[in-house]
């Protein structure tokens, strides 16, 4: 074999490594997990919407209810918060789901005191 068969042969061996690892890496970032998104506020209704899926978002929970669904793992999600008797609205800040699994979203408290936290599960 000639030495540009080699070298040849070689680099078209690297490629196909690297190939493999980027297959793998965006394998692990398109894997699914569950989103579950419980109100437990008094006085609004919740949603959660997720700017990377396109504007995706959750039904609107009311209070005491909870809804899943299912979404990329590590997606970016913003809530956002709608009070029960007027017009009022507010979105929180950019979070993220959980890379290593499903993620559970609560909310407490009443509209001028909203609070949420999030956990694996």
């Amino acid at each position: 074999m000639s030495l540009t068969k080699k070298f040849a042969t070689v680099v078209a061996a690297a490629s196909l490594g690297i190939g493999g690892a980027t297959l793998t890496a965006s394998t692990a970032e398109a894997a699914t997990a569950s989103f579950q998104l419980c109100n437990y506020g008094s006085d609004y209704v919740v949603s959660a919407e997720f700017p990377d899926l396109g504007g995706f978002s959750t039904y609107a929970v009311s209070p005491g209810r909870c809804t899943t669904t299912s979404v990329y793992t590590g997606a970016r999600f913003d809530l956002r918060v709608r009070h029960t008797n007027s017009p009022l609205t507010f979105w929180t800040h950019l979070d993220r789901t959980y890379s290593s699994g499903r993620t559970l979203v609560q909310t407490w408290a009443s509209f001028k005191s909203f609070t949420y936290g999030k956990l694996p599960y």
